[in-house]
C-alpha cells in the first residue's frame, strides 16, 4: 500500500496544476455495495493512496511557504 515517491511527487505537482482530482470525483459516485469484495477492496486502497497523495501534496505547499517565508527574511534581515 506504499506509494511510490516519485509517483506522489509527480500526482502532487500534477495535482497543483490541477482544480480537482478527477479519481476522487469519481470514487465518490461509486456503489460499493454493488462491487464484488476484491473490487471494494481496491477502491479502499485507492482512496488510501488519494488521501496520502493530498498530505503529501499539503505538504509541498507548507514546504513551499516557509522557504518563501525564508527567503523573504533573509533578504530583509
Amino acid at each position: 500500500m506504499l506509494i511510490d515517491l516519485r509517483f506522489a511527487d509527480q500526482a502532487a505537482r500534477a495535482g497543483q496544476r490541477t482544480e480537482g482530482n478527477a479519481l476522487a470525483v469519481l470514487i465518490k459516485h461509486v456503489k460499493e455495495d454493488e462491487l464484488a469484495p476484491a473490487e471494494r477492496d481496491a477502491i479502499t486502497r485507492l482512496r488510501f493512496q488519494l488521501e496520502e497523495i493530498d498530505k503529501i501534496k499539503a505538504g509541498h505547499r507548507m514546504a513551499k511557504k516557509v522557504s518563501k517565508h525564508c527567503l523573504t527574511a533573509t533578504r530583509q534581515g
